[in-house]
């Protein structure tokens, strides 16, 4: 960020002699004083852009200017720059000269970044004025600059004889609620006829904002008697403006609303104005409905919105309500994310009436993250209950995934044999998340199976049980050499896996031959291991990688693994030549590599401080993966970028402990977010348009 901001000061001292050459050019002096209307009064904006001390005295004597457009843009230039001479003067405009001229002046404080309080009289003043323009301009520029102050002058415009006047003064009320201007409202709102709806919608709207701003006084009971309108808007209106207000007193007539007309608008609204509210009652009134065999979508937000006050009822969902409604009952304690859900969500997992409610149920533990959750998991997946129901078992083995516990690490074996590809692949993902070591013939036959999806799930899962010193047995070695051919996700898979053990001396010289022909996000990832193979020949590849790949991508992920290798010679002078290429995420990695004062070697870091592994997730504002991103987390000095795959996840791994720092820029513009990750903790980071 700071090398971001110090070359836009670069590029702007650049760019000076051009924007700014001198200063009679900028401000046109022939035409300042030339006798072209147009041209002078360009010539006035141009100097109040440059908004310099010497421009804006330029300006002072055209305040005086017979020419209106002139005498207007000075004043406009002047004021906007908060010249306190200007706004003085204009200010005394707004008091004390002809109705013409008072217009202007108002108009022209319209101008001000902030309003002095001799200006907000003058426009206090002129809401008394009897031409409604004049009443008119004082409420938009007081609006522009709401305070309590002004209420009372406000308030009472509410009785104006113009419409629009008595709109804009409801409008500025709202903006600052304060006592003394509700019971105008209040009035107002009982004395207008019923028919002028846009007035009394007005007034709703601004009454919503009176929360608790005296203790006698309250907006309340006038809003509950618009619920008897004929009106559906304005009944509507008034329900959200009770939501908005959270009024216990009205839950009674809303719970009405919302149960004997569950699937109208007047229903639906109720029932979001009920969470809003969210006490006892509100909420029995919300589980009650939660009951029907199809509950709405604002009766399930509005059970979210109340929060852990809504757990025990939801809960009681689980045992006795329909199954749709229990499917949502585990999916609203899930999005509520309180751990007072757990026993009932555990019961539910072990005696579901239907699998797709234990699904919910597993699906919302996971979403807790509750380490007392594991023995009911492993239970269900060893229950007959559930013997042929892979989703079940693969929402347990998911839940026990995201909750990373060791003693799931016995259900690992058995649901790696299980007859359905989704539930090994869900086995898989629980040993990379628990290392319970599984048998090498079983990692064999899963990294042979006949599911594609199974066959990456290994791949992805291998990395977390690897090290440096920990090696596979060849067969595994030498198929995976055979996946990277293949590229794609399983290409890049089976580069995260070799460069996460040691290698065979005749796999790193089958690799080695191999390299070059592979796709570059594939040669990317298997720079690592070319510098954890601490060989003259990974070296040589190494050091060609980072000095002559056409991707730069790879140069740098070539970079960044060099530094384990910075004192070999030929991987030394490839670091050099690096820090001037023409990619900054290469010339940043490769100085960083190259400095005594980095991070020491990655082995060390594995050995002494244990691996760190960081996955994140791009997705579109709609939701959607974005893939072939490369994305770079920044650790202090260190920085290791990755590419996204088809579901949009990019796994890092030889990380030192967080925080990180997460960019998608090639040169690291501006950093997305920031994640704490330790362990295998993912983030997600949503991505702008």
């Amino acid at each position: 960020m700071l090398s971001a901001l110090l070359l836009g000061q670069a590029a702007l001292m650049v760019a000076a002699p051009s924007v700014w050459p001198q200063p009679a050019a900028v401000t046109g002096e022939d035409d300042l004083r030339g006798s072209d209307p147009g041209r002078r009064v360009a010539a006035v904006i141009r100097l109040g852009t440059v908004g310099t001390p010497e421009a804006l005295r330029r300006i002072e004597p055209f305040l005086s200017a017979p020419d209106s457009s002139l005498r207007l843009a000075a004043a406009r230039a002047l004021v906007r720059a908060g010249d306190d001479q200007a706004l003085a003067r204009i200010t005394e405009q707004a008091s004390t000269q002809a109705a013409p001229a008072r217009l202007e002046a108002l108009m022209i404080l319209r101008e001000a970044a902030a309003l002095p309080a001799p200006a907000r009289h003058a426009a206090e003043r002129a809401l008394g004025d009897g031409d409604a323009a004049m009443r008119l301009a004082a409420l938009e520029l007081l609006t522009l600059h709401p305070s309590r102050d002004s209420v009372p002058p406000v308030a009472a415009t509410l009785a104006d004889g113009n419409r629009e006047v008595r709109l804009a003064a409801v409008t500025l009320l709202a903006l600052t609620p304060d006592p003394r201007g509700l019971l105008p409202l209040l009035d107002r709102l009982d004395r207008l006829e019923s028919a002028d709806h846009v007035e009394r919608l007005a007034l709703i709207e601004a009454l919503a904002h009176y929360r608790a701003v005296h203790p006698r006084l309250d907006a309340g009971p006038a809003l509950l008697r618009q619920l008897d309108d004929p009106n559906e808007d304005i009944r509507l209106a008034a329900v959200d403006a009770l939501g908005r207000l959270r009024w216990p007193p009205a839950v009674p007539a809303l719970g009405t609303m919302a149960t004997q007309r569950p699937e109208d608008r007047s229903g639906r609204r109720a029932a979001v104005a009920l969470g809003a509210i969210g006490n006892e009652p509100a909420v029995k009134v919300l589980a009650n409905l939660l009951r029907s065999p199809a509950p709405t979508e604002e009766v399930t937000a509005a059970l979210v919105q109340a929060g852990a006050i809504a757990v025990k009822p939801v809960a009681a969902v689980l045992r006795d309500g329909f199954s749709t409604s229990a499917i949502a009952a585990a999916d609203i304690l899930a999005r509520i994310g309180d751990r007072g859900a757990t026993s009932a969500l555990c019961q539910t997992v072990t005696n579901a009436v239907t699998n797709g409610v234990a699904i919910s149920a597993a699906v919302a533990l996971m979403a807790l993250r509750d380490p007392s959750t594991v023995p009911t998991l492993v239970g269900a997946l060893a229950s007959p209950r559930y013997a042929t129901s892979p989703g079940v078992r693969e929402a347990c083995l998911n839940a026990l995934t995201e909750i990373g516990d060791a003693r799931a690490g016995t259900v690992v074996g058995a649901s790696a044999q299980d007859p359905d590809p989704r539930v090994r692949a869900a086995a898989l993902n629980l040993e990379g998340a628990v290392r319970a070591q599984m048998p090498q013939q079983l990692w064999v036959a899963r990294l042979r199976d006949q599911d594609a999806t199974v066959r990456l799930a290994a791949l992805r899962a291998l990395p977390a049980v690897g090290g440096p010193s920990i090696t596979l047995p060849a067969a595994v070695e030498s198929m995976l050499v055979d996946t990277l051919s293949v590229g794609g996700a399983a290409g890049r898979a089976a580069a995260e896996v070799l460069s996460s053990f040691q290698l065979d001396v005749s796999t790193l010289r089958e690799l080695l031959a191999l390299v070059v022909t592979l796709q570059s996000p594939v040669r990317a990832r298997l720079c690592s291991a070319l510098a954890h193979a601490a060989s003259r020949a990974a070296d040589e590849l190494l050091a060609n990688l980072l000095s002559a790949d056409l991707d730069p991508g790879v140069r740098a992920a070539a970079a960044w693994a060099a530094q384990m290798r910075r004192t070999e010679p030929a991987v030394g002078r490839a670091l050099a030549r690096a820090q001037e290429d023409k990619e900054a995420a290469v010339r940043r990695n490769a100085t960083v590599a190259s400095s005594a004062a980095s991070a020491p070697p990655l082995s060390l870091l594995a050995s002494d401080r244990g691996w760190v592994r960081l996955r994140v997730r791009m997705l579109a504002p709609g939701g959607a993966p974005i893939a072939g991103r490369w994305v770079r987390i920044t650790a202090g000095v260190q920085a290791v970028w990755g590419l996204t795959d088809e579901s949009g996840e990019a796994t890092f791994t030889d990380l030192p402990p967080g925080p990180y720092r997460l960019s998608t820029a090639a040169a690291d513009q501006l950093a997305l977010t920031s994640a704490t990750a330790s362990g295998r903790s993912p983030a997600t980071t949503p991505v702008g348009p």
